[in-house]
């Protein structure tokens, strides 16, 4: 998912996050560290931080969220839409990239009524290229 090419902005136990400046991407690929709602909030300031060099709404984002199991607890959804919205509304378009259903069902879930409204795909790479036009 992240190009020889890409500028790696940063790696927490986590995931990588990563920006393609010839598709003006921003990939964020998650691990499959399981993240607890305690450290969600530290996780997104640092991306926050990360991609504070790249103008807001000059690059589209993708969140490839295929290898960590799931977790559909209320507390961790509650604190995932909250905190999305602040990641997610720095970037043209969003695409969520889940490996199953009931990842995607999931995933749109919490982002229903996010002012960005992501797209949540189940594990196609080829269709991030197509929704993202590049």
């Amino acid at each position: 998912m992240i190009g020889d090419d890409a500028e790696i902005l940063l790696r927490t136990e986590h995931g990588t996050l990563a920006h393609d400046r010839r598709r003006d991407r921003v990939i964020l690929v998650r691990n499959r560290a399981r993240l607890e709602v305690e450290a969600l909030r530290s996780e997104v300031d640092a991306l926050i931080a990360a991609v504070a060099g790249i103008p807001i709404g000059a690059a589209d984002l993708v969140l490839d969220i295929r290898a960590p199991v799931g977790n559909n607890d209320d507390a961790f959804e509650a604190a995932v839409r909250d905190l999305l919205g602040r990641f997610v509304s720095r970037f043209r378009r969003t695409v969520i990239l889940v490996r199953t259903i009931a990842g995607r069902l999931q995933g749109q879930r919490i982002v229903r009524g996010t002012e960005s409204g992501p797209v949540v795909i189940t594990d196609d790479v080829d269709a991030v290229d197509r929704i993202l036009g590049r």
